[in-house]
């Protein structure tokens, strides 16, 4: 019944998400010396498939699997095994989903530089818990609100 439910879970993911799990998997398996040998992420998404499709399965990777789906998702484990879901989103579920379309250039030289990064983090996660209420519509105008704030505070620097 569990390895059922964990294998619907990673079913419902698309394949963006099946290759960060992939990924996500390599990395722990290596992290966490869980096998003596690990295969490339491109192979362990053939491991994914099989598993998925109860095909040639192994249970080689399902630690992996696991410890990924909690790092994806909050209590993605444990959501996977109970009821076959990965309910929940992570910030960086989010930020990929709104940010996916657009090019940042301009955020190029600070890719690396830890200090920028958890700044950025602190404005994201300011905005997200001073503007998203319970109500849809409320929460709308504070983040319009704010965009117009940082407009206007950016054309008074210029």
């Amino acid at each position: 019944m569990f390895i059922e439910n964990v294998r619907s879970a990673i079913d419902k993911l698309n394949i963006q998400q099946k290759s960060d799990l992939a990924v996500k998997t390599h990395d722990i398996m290596i992290e966490k010396h869980l096998k003596d040998t690990v295969g490339k992420p491109s192979e362990i998404i053939g491991y994914i498939d099989n598993f998925v499709n109860a095909k040639d399965t192994s249970t080689r990777y399902l630690e992996g699997y696991l410890f990924a789906l909690n790092e994806m998702c909050s209590d993605g484990e444990m959501n996977a095994l109970i009821s076959g879901e990965t309910k929940g989103k992570s910030w960086k579920n989010v930020l990929t989903k709104i940010t996916d379309d657009i090019s940042s250039p301009q955020l190029n030289d600070y890719i690396e530089d830890e200090e920028f990064l958890v700044q950025l983090k602190n404005l994201f996660i300011t905005i997200v818990n001073h503007c998203v209420v319970g109500d849809k519509k409320e929460s709308l105008e504070k983040i319009e609100a704010g965009i117009t704030f940082i407009k206007i505070f950016k054309s008074q620097k210029s």
